[in-house]
């Protein structure tokens, strides 16, 4: 028997049984159990193709917002993918001695600061408890999604992105925001395609479901998510110019901005619009034709939505409810009662502000004391945002970076976007031409969203990754920091030799 036989036996061998198994496990219920089996088994058998290509893997979940459902505290699988691309570039780094990770020393150095910040408020604040590891203490999630955050930033630049593939990887980072729709798309489709919940995200749906059986505006959170992503990639791989040059593209923009607001959030429309304001001022599109151009554009859109606004569904009436415009009554009831909510929030939390200056309040809860803040709330006891409250939910990113760490966590985390908005301008200035287009929507888009973050809305634990998403993509295109070119003198070359004649007479 020859070593190709025996190879052939042996995979066979292998193979035969396995699939025997796994079929046996897909023709019945499939239980949280049977399903991480199923899954381990699926992840044993990728591992050679994981090993090539977890680096274009980890870039295509962080937009995906998947998760790992069958494992403890369901983590996101953009959390695994980095924690894999991390350990990987560590153990790449022990074996050939060689430097793994591209230089960003401002970057690394606030970001360690904001690690220290956090383990020692989380060690002095009831430490890192998660309800599904059995602690007594809830909350802990927070802390992992940070931290989380923290290595991803690493995973993203242990290795260079190659020029020639920007593009491509461009597209990996922003398009897989287009599969949250695909939540919503399950729903409409009915139960009999529910079982796809394994594999798509349901949280999507979770919001359509809550607010149909609330009585209240059906909205279909997930275009949401997908037009911002459509909408953001459109920007960074052509720019604004570019999209007035070819109109069908600027329609297209608008046609993905309509699709996304029957989610009826506002803040589709403000983020989408401060980005794009942004990087029209970056383009130095001001005092070009396009600006007059973008003025008739914008009023015939208002233009349009004018006689037609009150006609529109309720969710996107919702999302337009900001502006000018006439809206069903229940839509301003409902959009005026989101606000009010929310200055009920940062009232009740701005007393307890000074006690937290030095040593911030953490993640962590007492679940007896969320228990008794939800019964409260059911008997119509205490205010509607108590709840909230309790669990950090202030709908204000200040107040969420503030109050969990203190001023130690505000300075570090402003120190963080401080040099990373330099680091983005340094490669906006001085990177290659090929990516002049994508990193100065990089660096636009950093800067919309501190402003959301700060003006409109934020959370640090779930907005983190966003943060350093953004600014390690940069280091990694642009292989780390650009700084000015060093001009350096070339000696004068004549094309031919200089010969010294003679003064003639009569000439001074």
């Amino acid at each position: 028997m020859n070593n190709t036989t025996l190879r052939t036996l042996l995979v066979y061998a292998v193979t035969l049984p396995l699939a025997v198994f796994v079929g046996w496990m897909v023709a019945g219920d499939l239980t949280r159990t049977s399903f991480a089996v199923l899954a381990a088994i699926v992840f044993v058998l990728l591992l050679p193709l994981l090993l090539k290509w977890h680096y274009p893997v980890m870039i295509f979940s962080w937009g995906t917002y998947i998760t790992i459902f069958f494992l403890p505290g369901q983590p996101a699988l953009w959390m695994l993918m980095a924690g894999i691309n991390f350990g990987m570039a560590i153990l790449n780094r022990i074996i050939s001695k060689k430097q793994t990770f591209l230089s960003a020393p401002s970057i690394t150095a606030s970001l360690l600061v904001l690690a220290a910040v956090v383990l020692f408020t989380a060690k002095l604040r009831g430490g890192f408890g998660l309800q599904v590891m059995g602690s007594s203490t809830y909350g802990g999630k927070g802390y992992y999604l940070i931290i989380a955050g923290i290595i991803g930033y690493f995973a993203l630049t242990s290795q260079p992105i190659p020029v020639e593939r920007a593009k491509f990887y461009t597209a990996l980072f922003f398009l897989p925001g287009i599969i949250s729709a695909v939540s919503n798309l399950i729903y409409f489709a009915g139960p009999a395609f529910y079982s796809l919940y394994l594999i798509f995200p349901v949280g999507f749906a979770g919001v359509q479901a809550g607010s149909e059986m609330a009585g209240g505006i059906s909205r279909v959170a997930g275009f949401t998510a997908s037009a911002t992503a459509v909408s953001f990639y459109l920007l960074a791989v052509n720019g604004i110019r570019t999209l007035f040059v070819k109109w069908w593209r600027l329609l297209l923009l608008i046609a993905v901005m309509a699709l996304g607001s029957l989610g009826g959030y506002r803040s589709i429309l403000v983020l989408v619009g401060l980005v794009f304001m942004i990087l029209f001022l970056v383009e130095g599109l001001l005092r070009s034709p396009l600006f007059p151009a973008l003025l008739v554009v914008g009023a015939l859109v208002f233009a349009i939505l004018i006689p037609i606004s009150s006609k529109l569904p309720l969710a996107m009436q919702r999302t337009l409810s900001f502006l000018p415009l006439k809206v069903d009554p229940i839509v301003r009831i409902d959009a005026q009662g989101s606000i009010a909510w929310r200055l009920e929030i940062w009232r009740t939390v701005s007393g307890d502000l000074p006690k937290y200056f030095w040593l911030g309040k953490g993640y962590a809860l007492n679940p007896t004391d969320l228990y008794l803040a939800d019964q409260a709330q059911l008997r119509r006891r205490t205010a509607g945002h108590e709840s909230a409250v309790l669990v950090g939910n202030y709908h204000s990113g200040p107040l969420s970076v503030y109050v969990p760490f203190g001023i130690w966590g505000s300075v570090a985390f402003l120190a963080f976007l401080t040099v990373s908005l330099r680091a983005l301008h340094l490669n906006y200035l001085y990177g290659s031409q090929e990516l002049r287009t994508l990193n100065r929507f990089l660096f636009a888009f950093f800067i919309g969203r501190i402003i959301f973050f700060f003006a409109v809305f934020g959370a640090l634990a779930s907005d983190f990754y966003l943060f350093t998403g953004i600014v390690g993509f940069s280091i990694a295109l642009n292989k780390g920091i650009c700084s000015k070119p060093v001009l350096v003198p070339q000696p004068v070359q004549f094309r031919r030799d200089l010969t010294l004649r003679p003064a003639q007479a009569g000439l001074a």
